[in-house]
């Protein structure tokens, strides 16, 4: 298996006599460092733990965009700014048309205020929920509204970025025994035990309605061995997994 992006590509075999022509046969057009195990991919860093769980993270990757978009703010909240960011969106928001801003003009007014372009933001954030599994609604809400943003969508987009400031993503897990991933427990805990955790699992909004037209803009997530894989509209996130039992699969 090959997962390649511009310069970064990783490899995967279970066959080390391909692996080795493989990386013969690249090594002969191209000057590439080989490394024997991944660590980093597309501003993701990948960690393997002595029970043989592999997770994902962007931890750094969300530090450089807090930086980028709140320069002047202290990276070390503060107590009080852990209480006033918990939530990455204002609990009693409605994302509705009736607060976008009436012309692009009004759009750069409010640039000018924020100190900063909402389209650039949320484009940054996007890229971002390929692992910010709890982001992940604040973020596709943003990422809907990016035409003519008004003011509560420059101030929604304001909170989540303080929020990412006092609390980092958390990792990806893709487990090698699903018994221990928190999806095999929340599936007991609901009372669906006999449902296979390491087997193909789907999320979804209960409505996947948008409040003003009904047009669909919820959210659906795929998980496999507790881990997340496909959250749209970005691609299937794709690791080399510790184990797949294709029979377990459906």
């Amino acid at each position: 298996m090959v997962l390649q992006y511009s310069d970064d590509f990783l490899i995967a075999s279970t066959n080390a006599i391909i692996k080795n022509k493989f990386k013969t046969a690249l090594s002969t057009c191209f000057e590439i460092e080989w490394k024997p195990h991944a660590d980093w991919f597309l501003q993701a860093r990948i960690r393997l733990d002595a029970n043989g769980n592999i997770s994902l993270d962007q931890h750094r990757y969300a530090k450089s965009v807090v930086g980028q978009y709140l320069p002047t703010t202290s990276p070390t909240p503060l107590p009080t700014d852990l209480r006033k960011f918990a939530s990455p969106l204002p609990t009693n928001m409605v994302w509705t048309k009736a607060n976008f801003s009436k012309t692009k003009t009004n759009v750069v007014d409010l640039e000018t205020e924020y100190g900063f372009r909402f389209i650039e933001a949320v484009g940054s954030l996007n890229f971002l929920s390929n692992t910010a599994y709890e982001e992940l609604f604040a973020i596709r809400k943003a990422c809907k509204h990016m035409h003519l943003p008004g003011r509560l969508h420059f101030q929604a987009l304001l909170l989540l970025l303080h929020h990412l400031r006092c609390y980092s993503p958390q990792a990806l897990t893709y487990y090698r025994n699903d018994t221990k991933s928190p999806l095999a427990t929340m599936l007991q805990e609901a009372g669906h035990a006999a449902v296979d955790p390491s087997s193909f699992g789907c999320f979804c909004d209960s409505s996947f309605c948008y409040c003003d037209d009904s047009r669909s803009t919820g959210c659906h997530v795929g998980l496999l061995q507790g881990g997340l894989i496909k959250s749209p509209p970005l691609f299937p996130i794709l690791l080399p997994l510790p184990r797949v039992n294709p029979k377990q699969t459906r």
